[in-house]
């Protein structure tokens, strides 16, 4: 059974849920060519009702988030004729729109450069400690994981192996236990979070 605040998930209307958490999946197929701003106005759909406009508060919200993920500047562009890390900042956008409390990302910085995969952290990370916002995130990238997540759940065939602080779960043994390869963890001398550092076999061999 799956709760949410202490309510059964199953006994929340769609609607309601989708006034409280957001869902943004790693791909989101976008069939129509709606421009940046129509797209990221229907993370208000939730808090209207049947065929209502969108409210004063609606627009400045919508306008806030905007400006918020950096998309002013092509809010009337397609999003078909986005960047990657363009589109990334717009599909973020959306899911402010719907002004959550909690925000589900799957790989939010899948197929991003490392220059886009800090910009869009940064945001998210500034979001959920400037505001009333619990983020849960899927990241692959241990060292992504480390540097931005307060709290870690390490899986291993589906089961959490460790969960705690960054220091506590991504220790080598840990690391090396799940994903069967050897590595290296040091400490980022900024952050003092884990740093992973990965071992071919190759260099195995010759030492």
């Amino acid at each position: 059974e799956i709760s949410y605040c202490g309510k059964d998930l199953n006994r929340i209307s769609r609607r309601d849920l989708a006034r409280e958490v957001a869902v943004l999946p790693q791909i989101l197929d976008i069939s129509f060519s709606f421009s940046v701003e129509q797209f990221i106005s229907m993370g208000r759909f939730p808090h209207l009702k049947k065929f209502q406009r969108l409210r004063r508060y609606d627009l400045e919200v919508i306008e806030k988030v905007m400006a918020l993920c950096d998309v002013l500047a092509f809010r009337e562009m397609r999003i078909s004729e986005l960047s990657g890390g363009e589109r990334q900042r717009a599909i973020l956008a959306q899911g402010f729109a719907q002004e959550p409390r909690l925000l589900l990302l799957d790989e939010p910085t899948a197929h991003l450069d490392i220059g886009h995969q800090v910009e869009i952290l940064d945001l998210i990370r500034r979001l959920n400690r400037e505001g009333d916002l619990t983020v849960i995130m899927v990241l692959h990238d241990l060292n992504l994981a480390s540097e931005y997540c307060d709290r870690l759940i390490l899986l291993k065939e589906g089961r959490i192996f460790k969960e705690g602080r960054p220091q506590e779960v991504l220790t080598f043994e840990n690391i090396e236990k799940v994903y069967n390869t050897v590595v290296i963890v040091k400490e980022n001398p900024i952050s003092l979070k884990p740093y992973i550092l990965l071992v071919s076999e190759e260099e195995l061999k010759t030492k």
